[in-house]
């Protein structure tokens, strides 16, 4: 399919070739965003989606009728700028950080030990149940920050970011008030 049957399709809304686009690119997309700003996988994944929303939109709206570049090129440039933008907006490097707290702390939490799963389990009832819902959405099911402020009904994309972080940062300590960190590197 030529660049200009892809947009064609994306305009429709065919939810074949959204997905087949998405997904074309992502893993692509994520290992240049870590490699090169040295960002965990949860950050990469939320710039992703972002700037594949961002991408569509413009589609949708007629902002993009014509490619001068390949759909990569000006796929990861949407994403490279966003993540730029957001990196100079943020006034906490934590929540876009290199090699994020997040990561280094949860890397090794598996299915296959369930005491940590269930230490896991329980510290997310324990939240409540707004914050669990933003959690689950992200983290869980993927969704961008932009679905996310609708669903939830947040006021911006930003306010979504900052909640977030304030649940996660709430969940880490629930976790860790229940285990011994030294265990979860075990």
């Amino acid at each position: 399919m030529t660049n200009k049957e892809v947009l064609n399709e994306l305009k429709t809304g065919n939810k074949e070739v959204i997905a087949s686009v998405y997904l074309k690119y992502r893993d692509e997309f994520l290992f240049f965003l870590k490699r090169k700003y040295s960002v965990n996988n949860d950050i990469a994944i939320e710039v992703y989606h972002e700037a594949f929303y961002a991408f569509h939109l413009n589609i949708i709206t007629g902002k993009l009728q014509e490619l001068t570049s390949s759909l990569k090129t000006y796929l990861f440039q949407i994403g490279r700028n966003l993540f730029l933008n957001e990196l100079n907006r943020s006034k906490r490097t934590d929540e876009i950080s290199f090699k994020s707290e997040k990561s280094e702390t949860y890397d090794h939490i598996d299915d296959s030990n369930s005491e940590k799963i269930e230490v896991l389990r329980k510290a997310l009832l324990e939240l409540g149940n707004k914050c669990r819902a933003l959690l689950k959405l992200f983290y869980f099911d993927n969704m961008p920050n932009e679905l996310i402020k609708d669903k939830l009904n947040y006021a911006t994309v930003n306010s979504v970011k900052t909640q977030k972080y304030k649940c996660f940062n709430q969940l880490k300590k629930r976790v860790l008030s229940d285990v011994d960190k030294n265990d979860l590197y075990n």
